[in-house]
């Protein structure tokens, strides 16, 4: 742009000033279009003094500053780690770690041989399982024995020497992998309770003598079901430690003694009475009180505070007069219990040959108590005459037999008789079972055979 041309421009902006003036119009922004015209020029404009009524607003033009003092001043020197303070001072400058290059040279170090460690393997201490854990007592209870322990034979002893009967079951559920005790029933007889009391018929008078006791635990996944199917008495909803302590203390109190008493586990106390524990297959219901749950040993009276001077399984007591020929089908709980003789208002009327209420601990611990009273007061017409013989606690189930007098030796030859005479129709069923399979197939190879020859073999490789 010229000098004529931009004195033009201002001449044009003086006169539009002027004009509007009289208009009142402040001359800030007509300043502004002047200001800026010489600044283009890169020459101040000097404008004659005007009148107006309001404050005219100039702009000063000061020299840029210098990049120096727009510049923030640089940080302070941060000061090296302790490690690299030495490395500073021996390396030469071209190698001093500097901010623009973030690199450290640290000189190499010597190839070290590698060291040879020998870890020690660790050894388990050998500690037997819960389940093979050895028992504290004596071993298991035959025929006789139990009927002396009822007060059924004249080898009875004295009333403050009755012995105490405790029938325990559980119950279980799977989590995952493992068997987590849920339920626990106990079941208590007194002997002297029932000390000269008939039975009655299904041991009417004997079962109201009986003692029972259910706790449920709160890990279950059904405990309303389980609480509400106990048919002899109220359940208590625990957790693990407390049914452990419950457990405890109803043994105790099943002994007399207190928990404030220390007990020192003697099988001879001549204060305390001999305890029996009843189960149907014991063994199971012993190991799973170890176990996850409750986690309780009853075959330690450290532990528990009882000593049980032997066992009575229910279980091989229908294991053995099975094979003294009675008609029971199975060795069950339920099964046996009803063949004995148990209270019609206990049988199951839509289920043939079990009872209401089993798989519940307390019912199954009840009638684990029925079904020993009633091979103690029945034994003699069960079995013949043939005496079940006390085994030792590590082979229960090889049970002897004992004739009572040589009169009675006939039963068990006839018992081996019907055995044999079983075994040999077995055999023929098995071996015709087998003819008519090789008969089957044989017919089937040949039916193939007559097929593949009248429509030829398949072509495979094509």
């Amino acid at each position: 742009m010229g000098p004529k041309t931009l004195a033009s421009r201002v001449d044009r902006l003086k006169r539009k000033a002027a004009k509007v003036h009289s208009q009142g119009t402040t001359r800030s922004t007509l300043q502004t279009q002047l200001d800026t015209a010489a600044v283009t020029s890169q020459r101040s404009l000097r404008l004659g003094p005007e009148v107006t009524n309001r404050p005219i607003l100039t702009t000063r033009h000061d020299t840029p500053p210098s990049p120096e003092s727009v510049r923030p001043p640089p940080p302070p020197p941060t000061p090296l780690p302790g490690f690299l303070q030495g490395l500073c001072a021996a390396a030469p400058p071209s190698r001093i770690p500097t901010k623009q290059s973030q690199r450290i040279v640290a000189p190499r170090r010597l190839p070290q041989a590698p060291q040879i460690v020998t870890i020690p393997r660790r050894t388990r201490p050998r500690t037997l399982s819960p389940r093979r854990k050895p028992t504290n007592w004596t071993g298991y209870g035959g025929s006789s024995e139990l009927r002396a322990v009822l007060g059924l034979t004249s080898e009875r002893g004295a009333l403050d020497d009755a012995p105490v009967l405790v029938a325990v079951d559980t119950e279980s559920e799977k989590r995952g992998l493992i068997n987590h005790v849920v339920e626990v029933g106990v079941t208590i007889l007194r002997v002297r309770d029932i000390w000269n009391l008939e039975p009655g018929p299904h041991l009417r008078n004997w079962i109201p003598k009986m003692k029972h006791f259910h706790v449920v635990l709160d890990i279950t996944r059904r405990p309303k079901l389980r609480m509400r199917s106990s048919l002899f008495g109220p359940s208590q909803f625990l957790g693990p430690i407390e049914a452990q302590a419950a457990v405890k203390k109803v043994l105790r109190d099943c002994m007399g003694t207190d928990d404030q008493q220390p007990v020192t586990g003697s099988a001879t106390q001549p204060s305390l009475p001999p305890v029996y524990l009843v189960g149907q297959s014991v063994e199971g219901d012993v190991a799973a009180l170890r176990g996850p749950g409750v986690r309780l040993d009853i075959s330690d009276p450290a532990t528990v505070g009882v000593r049980f001077h032997k066992l009575f399984d229910t279980y091989m007591f229908s294991q053995a007069i099975q094979g003294y020929g009675a008609p029971l089908p199975t060795a069950k709980l339920g099964w046996a219990v009803r063949y004995l003789g148990v209270d019609p208002t206990y049988v199951d009327p839509d289920i043939h040959g079990t009872v209401i209420g089993t798989h519940n601990a307390v019912n199954d611990a009840a009638y684990t108590m029925m079904t020993l009273c009633f091979y103690a007061l029945r034994w003699e017409e069960l079995s013949n005459g043939v005496v079940l013989e006390p085994t030792s606690a590590t082979s229960p189930r090889n049970a002897k037999l004992l004739s009572s007098n040589s009169a009675e030796v006939s039963a068990p030859r006839n018992i081996s008789q019907s055995k044999r005479r079983r075994g040999s129709r077995g055999s023929l069923i098995s071996a015709w079972s087998r003819y008519k399979s090789r008969t089957m197939l044989a017919a089937i190879g040949a039916g193939i055979a007559s097929l593949s020859a009248l429509f030829g073999l398949p072509n495979v490789y094509c």
